[in-house]
């Protein structure tokens, strides 16, 4: 091998090592070690998917309770509609009395 390439090896190598350290440096410059961790902490409700089996079984009885008090009103309603109209078709399908 010629002197001159191995001398090229070499320096190429002390610059390889060189710009590394530099980067490496720069590096931990722009980021200094603190040795703790930190997170940013949002407090969210809960998404349902997460939610333990009888949270989400209270809100499913209570959904499905509002929509049986809906039901029952529009029953009681419907019930009141045909008593009357049973009532005016018995006064009007009634015969007449002969006295």
């Amino acid at each position: 091998m010629n002197n001159s390439n191995v001398r090229q090896s070499r320096n190429r190598a002390w610059a390889l090592t060189l710009a590394g350290s530099l980067a490496l440096a720069v590096g931990l410059s722009y980021a200094p070690w603190t040795g703790v961790a930190t997170a940013e902490v949002r407090n969210e409700t809960p998404r349902e998917a997460f939610k333990s089996g009888g949270e989400r079984s209270e809100l499913v009885l209570r959904e499905m309770s509002e929509t049986l008090r809906r039901i029952d009103g529009r029953l009681e309603r419907m019930e009141a509609l045909l008593r009357e109209a049973a009532k005016t078709k018995d006064v009007v399908a009634a015969p007449p009395q002969d006295s």
